[in-house]
Order: structure tokens, then sequence, then C-alpha cells
């Protein structure tokens, strides 16, 4: 069967089988979709629904990654189409890899969609990329696999059978688009290790159902609150649009509930629970909010962890900073304040505009306020150590020809003028290795990197409990990063497993334990993405292709090489024999040639209709392959595979 350039369909097996799923689908570049349609009837009913919209991404090597939402449409089998984001929308996916951003709760007609297109413009592209020695350096050319310098791209998704998104009044629907962006992205460096240009090939998912749950975000103005029902209503204001003073809903609104567990930070003022909500009452209408936490399709509601209002949201009178600790010392000229070097920093100017920094350098003292994430409980600076993620509050100085400084010192300063640090979660990557003192409740690690950065640029000195020892061996080692589970259970993570770990930093000059984890995530167990490309295209991509799997040649090989899980990136290099074989319980294999892609259920006639593609003298582009990865075996069994002819 045959579809058009744009189509790639959901599972067909896995539907059968399960309500959710994650839905795989590429971009094609603007201009190139093609018509269409095969999906039936157009379930049609009255009236309007509501459909929530988040978008997000997966983990890659980016400072930022800023490009434009042009549009994103919903179409109807019958061919009516809905235009769901009112304006176009500036979205930096390098600061969603932990959390999803509502977009937009869009109020359109009630019936059974079958396609989504989300359109990207790359002209004003902000992208920064880590070269060799983990210093980040802006992209300023970006191509699409071609070559050609990269304008718009168009992505569309059907979205068939039980995986229609089916909006009916009262019954919100949802709906996150996640961007992929090491799966998307390949960086070329230069002989002395400088990014030059990216290629762009996009990878993207849409999850109906909330397979992969991430904390969700929304922000914007605060409507009205119900302290009786312990609800507040925001005008959704997504991403970096402005936040306060504005009532027009065009982006929608959305009700957030909140709890006994809820924490709240309101103009400098820490609540939990109903005295957060009491609170929330008395201030103006229209100040500013983020609330933080979890969507709970089934129950149709947004349910908070932690609420910020007023001057506790960035862009209001007060510069900000979010970015990760990489060293911390003590100023030789004002003894009583502690210098913080916060690398990759996201700086949002008093009034909310947006710069990017690679580094900035931050100034604390005893009288700098302290927060933590999830917790109402007063910190101190000493809670502040390398590798820490943070938002801090305080006074930008220097220009571009001096380095950039955020005063966030309290001593002598009024309460509006301290300066304010919220420690955010950190996030380690890295692989399990034996424990050096065997205790079980410590899982040892060799980092790959923290939020998404790599070790090399981080600098551990004085992270340790003092010791008369040069250098101090208590100070946090990469290699053998030492992470408290507490109560956590993690007997089943095998040695060399891939790893990813959620929480805090222990306090300067504490370690070593040198992480407390929230959460600890085997990525062993979970959803992996192969993907290879060939520069130029390959006549001899297998070394062997038959029913029992497709056995990868990696001789010229391009940009792609690489297999993902979560946050955890293997190469695919010269000494792999990686093996890509289909589910036997079913999947989705599809393989694309100019206009058209050609879908297959069953994995031996993908793999001969493959045969003979390349024996009838087409060379294969890339392959992209998602299920389970087993790495002794190197095998991914793929309930996924796309092959770009």
């Amino acid at each position: 069967m045959t579809f058009p350039k744009d189509f790639l369909t959901s599972s067909l097996t896995r539907m059968l089988k399960a309500a959710s799923m994650a839905l795989a689908f590429g971009l094609a570049a603007c201009g190139g979709s093609g018509g269409g349609n095969n999906a039936g009837g157009a379930g049609s009913g009255s009236g309007n629904g509501e459909v929530i919209i988040g978008l997000t991404d997966a983990q890659g090597d980016f400072g930022t990654y800023a490009v434009d939402v042009v549009s994103l449409t919903l179409t109807k089998a019958n061919g009516a189409v809905v235009e769901t984001v009112p304006v176009q929308t500036r979205v930096d996916f390098a600061q969603y890899t932990d959390m999803t951003e509502f977009l937009t709760a869009a109020s359109v007609p009630s019936g059974a969609y079958v396609k989504g297109t989300l359109t990207l413009d790359y002209r004003n592209a902000d992208i920064w990329v880590e070269n060799s020695t983990g210093e980040l350096r802006k992209i300023e050319t970006i191509v699409d696999r071609d070559g050609t310098p990269l304008e718009t791209l168009t992505a569309s998704v059907r979205l068939e059978g039980r995986n229609r998104l089916v909006i009916a009044p009262g019954l919100p629907a949802h709906m996150t688009l996640d961007f992929d962006l090491k799966a998307t992205n390949a960086v070329t460096y230069d002989d002395a290790g400088e990014p030059v240009s990216i290629t762009v090939e996009p990878y993207l998912l849409a999850d109906l159902e909330m397979t992969q749950p991430k904390i969700h975000r929304v922000r914007g103005p605060l409507q009205r609150v119900d302290t009786t029902q312990n609800t507040f209503t925001v005008v959704m204001r997504p991403f970096h649009h402005r936040l306060d003073g504005d009532a027009d809903p065009r982006f929608g609104l959305l009700t957030v509930h909140t709890g006994d567990e809820t924490v709240f930070e309101i103009n400098g003022q820490s609540y939990t629970g109903s005295a957060g909500i009491e609170a929330m009452a008395q201030v103006t209408p229209l100040s500013a909010v983020i609330a933080i936490g979890d969507l709970r399709p089934r129950q149709h509601r947004f349910e908070a962890r932690e609420v910020y209002v007023g001057s506790d949201v960035p862009g209001g009178t007060r510069d900000v900073v979010h970015g990760t600790i990489i060293k911390r010392t003590t100023d030789p000229d004002a003894p009583q304040t502690e210098l913080l070097t916060v690398k990759g920093a996201t700086l949002i100017r008093s009034g909310g505009s947006i710069v990017f920094n690679n580094e900035i350098i931050v100034r604390v003292d005893d009288q700098t306020i302290v927060k933590k994430q999830l917790t109402a409980d007063p910190q101190t600076i000493a809670a502040l150590s390398v590798g820490q993620r943070v938002q801090i509050f305080g006074e930008l100085t220097g220009d571009s020809t001096s380095p950039l400084t955020l005063d966030a010192t309290g001593a002598g300063k009024t309460p509006e003028e301290t300066g304010r640090v919220h420690m955010r979660f950190t996030d380690l990557a890295g692989t399990r290795i034996p424990p050096t003192d065997g205790a079980a409740t410590v899982l040892s690690l060799n980092l790959q990197s923290i939020n998404g950065r790599r070790t090399e640029i981080f600098d551990f000195t004085g992270t340790g409990t003092p010791s008369d020892t040069t250098p101090n061996p208590n100070d946090a080692d990469p290699a053998h990063y030492e992470v408290n589970t507490g109560t956590l259970d993690v007997t089943g993570i095998a040695d060399g497993a891939p790893v990813w770990v959620r929480g805090f930093v222990t306090p300067w000059q504490s370690a070593a334990p040198d992480f407390d984890a929230t959460t600890v995530v085997d990525l062993s167990r979970i959803r992996a993405v192969m993907a290879v490309s060939w520069d130029p295209a390959s006549l001899t991509p297998f070394e062997q292709a038959d029913a029992d799997g497709l056995i990868i040649n990696l001789t010229g090989t391009g940009a792609f090489h690489h297999v993902r899980r979560g946050t955890i990136l293997t190469e695919l290099d010269s000494t792999s024999t990686p093996v890509i074989q289909g589910d036997s319980s079913g999947g989705v294999y599809l393989i694309r040639d100019g206009a058209v892609t050609q879908l297959f259920l069953d994995f031996s006639s993908f793999v001969e209709e493959l045969n003979t593609r390349i024996d009838g003298n087409t060379a294969v582009r890339s392959i992209r392959a998602a299920g389970r990865f087993d790495d002794a075996a190197q095998t991914l069994t793929a309930r996924h595979i796309i092959v770009q002819m």
C-alpha cells in the first residue's frame, strides 16, 4: 500500500492492544506535502470541545535551540482545517528536556481529527552547541539533508483508527509534540573541534495519551482564584510571551488544581497547601503566574506541585539567570562573597527580553535568599554546589566588553533588592559502575552529563568534605560519582546499564555522597531510537538483510550513527555491529522513496521489498528505528522502522 509523502501511520497492531502510544512522524521540507486521505469518515460532532497541546523535546547537547512555531493545525477527514496557535511563537526546545510547556488550550469544533501539522521557521533561529572543549558556540549555517539552507519545515502526522484525536464538548483532549533534538540534528565540526554547521533531518513524536509523561508547566496572567475548590485559572502565555497585565485569552485558559502538598512562592513569601491558595486570592489580578505539575488525562485536570506568583516569576523587575553551576570560589576581594560560575545561562532581563550567554558569574552571600524546589523549608548558600541547576534573581552588571556578572547578594539591601536563588531539580546521565564502598543505598555512576552538559566543563574542587590532602580525595569525581538513593530500589540495575537520575547536588563541602536522588530510571528498559545515515547514500547499507534482521554496515556513515535512550547517547562506530530485528508481537515498517511511503506490518515483507529496491540500484540514505535495545547483543528489537531511500 502507498501513501503520500507526509504520511506516517501509527502502529496498527499496538492499537489493538492499548489505547495509548507514541506516534512517530517525520518532517518534509516546506512545500513537500502530498495529497490523499484514506482516513475514512469525518466523525464530526456538534458544538466545540477543547484540546490541550504541549511541546517538549528529548535531550541534546545544545545550550539553546530557539526557532519559531509558525502554525499548528488540526485536520478532519473531510478536509476541514483548524488553526490552534493564534500567533507565531518563539520556542527554545533546549529548555524543555525535563518538562512539557503547555502551548495552547484551543477551542475547536467537535469531531475526530486525523492529521496534525506543525510548521517551524528556522530563518531567525538562535542555536548554540558545544565545541570539543564544552564551550558553547552559535551556529550560523543550518541546512536540510540535501545541504540547502533551511528556511521552514512542515511536520504532518496522521492519526488513524483508535488513535484519532477525538474532540468532544466537556471532555478535553491532550496531545504532546516531542521534538527530539539529538535524533533531529547532526553537527559538523572543523579540525579544531569547532561546530560550523547543523544538518536538520527532523524526528518528532506525537503522544496522545501520556505514554511518556513529563512534568508540565503553564504560565500566564492570573485570571481568578477559587479558594473553595482550591483552583486558579491562568490566561495562557506559552514560552516567552508577556506574562502579566494581558487578559486576552487567545491561547486559551487553563484551570490549575492545588492540594495539601502544593508549594507556593508568592512575591517572596513561601506557603504550602491551603495557605497558598488563600494568599493567591489576595494578589493583584493579572499578576504573572507559573505553575509546574502533573497532567492527569483520565481526570481531565492539571495538578500543580509548585506555583510561582508575582516577583517570583522571571520577566518582572529583576534580572534572572537560568543555568548550571560549574564552579564555586570565594571572591578574593570580598571574602564574605561567593562566586558561582553559571554555564549555559539563559538571561531574562527585567522587562522580559531574553538573552543567551555562554557563561555568567553570580555573586552571593550569607544574606542571599535560597529556596529549593518542592519544599518551603529555607536553605542557605551552603546548599549551592557544583552541578546544581539554579534560577537566580538579581541585578546584571557588565557588557559585551567585560564579563557579565549578576549581583544576587543581600547584605545591606532591602528585601525587594535582596538576591534570590531557586534550586531546581538536577539531571544526571551515566552508566552504573560497582560502588567503591559496597553500600546498598549508593549508586555509583560514570557520568556522561549533568543537565545535558558534558562533565569536562565542571570544576569539582571544593565539593568534598575538607581534607588535609591536596587534591581533596573527597571532591566529587565524575568517573565515580556517588548517588545517595535513600529508599529507592536500584538492585535491579546492572553494571554498565545507562541510568538517568533526578535530584539535588549534595551541599558544598559535604561530598561524598555527591548527589541525593529523588528519581532513578534504568534506561536500558525504555524505548531506544537508533539513527544511522550514509553520505553519500549507500547501496551496501547492510552486511545482511533477511527475516532474522538487518545487520548495519557502518562504512561510509554520515551525520547520524547512534542509539539514544532518554538522555544517554551510545555512539555506533567501527567497533560496533548493530542489528535491527522486527518485533515478534508486530510493528510498523516504512520505506520512503521520493513522494511515496510504503507501509508494511510484516517485517519479512518489509526486508524483501528493501532488498528488491537496493538490488534495483536504489541507495539507502538513512534508517531510523525505535524499540528495545540490547547492549550486549547490540540488537534493537523494533516496533517502528523508517528507511529513507
